[in-house]
């Protein structure tokens, strides 16, 4: 099996070679599977020796790589002639990427031939283009500071003959990239009327996901627009009521909106219908309904956490707070495991300045759980602000920003802000000239990840 698994790999037959080089071909093999590298590697020279096969070259380079010797893999891959450069390209690349730990080492420039290499007719590969394609985009996208290079790159790739899953996740990126970045209504509205024209040629998640960011943004004229055609492909099963569910209560037709879950709700019995009547109930400020409801879903199930939280959530954006304090007290007692809603929690009392030494507690609670969440340790940070222990904050709030991925948070405005406070109360503002955070990125972020749902 091993050996057929080769054969296509390499234009020469391993059945003509002699029993050695099969021999340790077959032991390379084996340490491999064990992730013995070293004995691998030996093995793999022996074979090569006795069969002159090229192919024997890119394992022993490949299990290099594995033991980070990677100018040692690189050498092994550049010393052999006969092996087609795209090959050679494409495999050095590729396992290199499997070890997100040394993605650095991948340069810019070798990114880029790989890029043209699959865009030329000889070496035809419409995938692998839009693979590092996107490679490229989430290797860079940190690096834009102008918002119009980003878009050219965008546009390029959706022009380039790439494949059509890549196409459709970089149409998404742009179209959201004019939504949330450029916040353009005539570019957003001429990317919904094209993508009306073409709907037959996208894919049905490119349409909901339009759809959704539509509805988040309030840009309802369009939203009924694709509505229009997702009703036609998706017509009374529970998509379509989720769909227009979505629109009539963006709209504010509450009455419109409950029978559309009333009837969801007799065809489709469960969770999710019950759920948005949940929240529908509190939109309405109907806190009894909203009560019974969530007591009548804690008898059904009785052991589902998201049912807590989506009734948390929904009072507190309904300013129902201190009902939220009371259903989080229940909450935590019967999940004390759920970390981030202990932090959310600590981070509701500390704002409402309901009681901050128990704000505090749990908030330790979970750094002391969770040490790198940079979340947790803002949290902890701002809630010590609020104690008036200045000196505390700023601890927790450098360590915040100490550790990567700030700048990628969501909540990296809401974090950057609580630094400012901070560092003021203490009267360092060189600390606040040193520390910027970058918003285009944070924007891009969102662009580039939220639309990832097309390529799964």
């Amino acid at each position: 099996m091993s050996i057929s698994q080769l054969l296509a790999n390499t234009i020469k037959r391993y059945e003509l070679y002699d029993r050695k080089a099969t021999h340790y071909l077959l032991n390379a093999l084996m340490f491999e599977e064990y992730s013995d590298f070293e004995r691998a590697i030996i093995n793999y020279e022996t074979a090569y020796n006795s069969s002159n096969s090229d192919i024997l070259l890119v394992s022993k380079a490949i299990n290099e790589y594995y033991l980070g010797n990677d100018l040692a893999a690189l050498k092994i891959f550049e010393s052999i002639p006969k092996l087609p450069g795209q090959l050679l390209k494409y495999k050095y690349y590729q396992y290199l990427l499997s070890n997100i730990e040394r993605k650095e080492y991948v340069s810019t420039e070798l990114l880029n031939e790989l890029i043209d290499l699959y865009s030329n007719d000889s070496s035809k590969s419409k995938l692998k283009e839009g693979l590092f394609l996107l490679e490229k985009l989430l290797k860079n996208y940190m690096k834009y500071n102008d918002a119009s290079d980003f878009e050219l790159f965008i546009k390029d790739a959706i022009n380039r003959d790439i494949s059509q899953v890549h196409k459709e996740y970089f149409s998404a990126v742009l179209f959201k990239f004019y939504s949330k970045v450029e916040k353009d209504d005539d570019k957003v509205t001429k990317y919904v009327d094209d993508l009306i024209r073409n709907y037959k040629d996208s894919d049905y998640k490119h349409l909901v996901f339009v759809y959704d960011e539509l509805i988040d943004s309030k840009s309802l004229e369009n939203a009924e627009k694709v509505f229009g055609i997702l009703k036609k492909v998706r017509y009374l099963d529970p998509e379509y009521y989720i769909f227009d569910y979505a629109i009539e209560t963006a709209k504010g037709n509450s009455k419109k909106a409950r029978k559309i879950l009333s009837y969801a709700q007799d065809s489709f019995p469960g969770i999710f219908f019950e759920l948005l009547s949940l929240q529908q109930f509190l939109d309405q400020k109907e806190i009894k309904n909203a009560t019974i409801l969530f007591n009548q879903l804690l008898v059904k199930y009785h052991d589902d956490v998201q049912i807590y939280q989506r009734y948390i959530i929904s009072l507190i954006e309904n300013n129902f707070i201190d009902k939220a304090i009371e259903i989080y007290e229940i909450t935590i007692s019967k999940f004390p495991d759920q970390n981030t809603l202990m932090n959310n929690y600590a981070y509701l009392l500390a704002e409402q300045g309901k009681d901050l030494n128990k704000a505090i507690a749990l908030a330790i609670s979970v750094v002391e759980k969770e040490p790198n969440n940079i979340s947790f340790l803002d949290t902890l940070a701002w809630i010590h602000y609020l104690n008036g222990d200045y000196e505390k904050a700023e601890e927790y709030i450098n360590r915040t920003f100490a550790l990567s991925g700030i700048s990628l948070d969501p909540n990296s405005k809401e974090m950057y802000e609580h630094y400012t406070k901070i560092k003021l109360k203490l009267n360092k503002l060189e600390d606040i000239d040193k520390m910027k955070i970058n918003e285009l990125t944070i924007t891009l972020h969102d662009c580039v990840y939220s639309a990832m749902s097309l390529l799964r």
